[in-house]
């Protein structure tokens, strides 16, 4: 009840504006935020007050206009609370965003739209194949040479389970996407319809 009242003491009496998802990357690692401006780009939000913020800016990742704005991104903040980076209060002056959004960061993609982490690149294919076939020649030499000697079976057995840590042979692991309640993934799936609007409306816009 009290939380409600706080943030209906905090609502804007215009909850319209943009909700964003950018990737930063900062001298502390890289980070996600999830945002709310009234700006129209991401780029004049983050460069507003002069500190020099847009250049942390790898990636945007949603940038949507919407009419309760605000209200999105409250829920989404209250559904991620506890996968802040710094805690819903933080002010670290040596941390990235310091009174000015450090408590909408997150290091992990929370929100499940950072496509590049959910899929392989050509060299990651050939790598993994790679590694495939180091592991099943290694299990058949293990099983040739078990009837003779099994001190030997189980050093080349060991011996492919080390290669697998070696430098640039480390086993690739390709992150599942978060699945989210019902409540966060319609707002997300708003979010996602209102830019698509947004683009048809500019490529209309534009070819007339």
């Amino acid at each position: 009840m009290f939380k409600k009242l706080v943030r209906a003491f905090k609502r804007p009496r215009d909850p319209a504006g943009y909700v964003y998802y950018a990737k930063l990357v900062a001298p502390q690692g890289v980070f996600y935020k999830i945002g709310f401006t009234k700006k129209k780009t991401l780029v004049e939000r983050f460069a507003f007050g002069g500190f020099g913020d847009e250049k942390l800016l790898q990636k945007q990742i949603l940038f949507t206009f919407h009419s309760r704005g605000w209200d999105a991104e409250q829920d989404l903040l209250d559904h991620f609370g506890r996968l802040r980076a710094f805690g819903k209060y933080s002010n670290k002056p040596d941390q990235p965003l310091p009174g000015r959004g450090q408590s909408e960061l997150f290091f992990v993609d929370v929100l499940g739209l950072d496509s590049d982490l959910y899929g392989l690149s050509a060299r990651d294919r050939e790598q993994i194949h790679s590694q495939a076939a180091e592991v099943a020649s290694g299990c058949l030499l293990a099983a040739v040479l078990a009837p003779f000697t099994m001190i030997l079976a189980v050093f080349f057995a060991l011996a492919t389970v080390v290669s697998l840590f070696q430098e640039n042979k480390r086993p690739i692991t390709v992150p599942r996407r978060p699945r989210h309640p019902e409540k966060i993934q319609q707002i997300l799936d708003d979010l996602a319809a209102e830019s698509s609007n947004c683009t048809l409306q500019r490529t209309a816009s534009g070819s007339r």
